[in-house]
């Protein structure tokens, strides 16, 4: 087993978690209960009802984007999109990816320094 990666700490819990639209009983915010059987389930299967926008205070280091106990089927695609503002310009993007082989790379990506571009985004569709 040469090619392990552990993907730690677990950044959504740092994390303010917004967009979408999401089920009553399923909220956004089960996402960050650490107990894996609490799901959040979207409204319907739209891009603007499954997209989930997570902000942070402060710079972060992103190299693992898990998406665990999905019904995500085989042919699903997801993109993460890394901004200095919530619908601002992008600093960085996977562009869409196969679901089940979406991969960053080891060096991970990076924001600048806290301050100097105000608060982080990173958002799933």
């Amino acid at each position: 087993m040469a090619n392990v990666f552990l993907g730690y700490p677990n950044l959504i819990d740092d994390a303010t978690l917004s967009g979408g639209s999401w089920e009553g009983d399923a909220p956004l915010t089960n996402l960050q209960s650490g107990d894996l059987s609490r799901w959040a389930y979207s409204t319907d299967d739209a891009n603007a009802s499954t997209k989930l926008d997570l902000t942070f205070a402060a710079a972060v280091t992103t190299r693992v984007v898990a998406v665990p106990r999905s019904n995500l089927s085989q042919a699903s695609r997801i993109k993460a999109t890394w901004g200095s503002s919530l619908g601002g310009a992008e600093v960085a993007t996977t562009g869409w990816l196969d679901a089940w082989a979406l991969t960053i790379g080891a060096g991970g990506v990076s924001w600048p320094a806290s301050g100097s571009l105000g608060a982080r985004f990173l958002t799933f569709v």
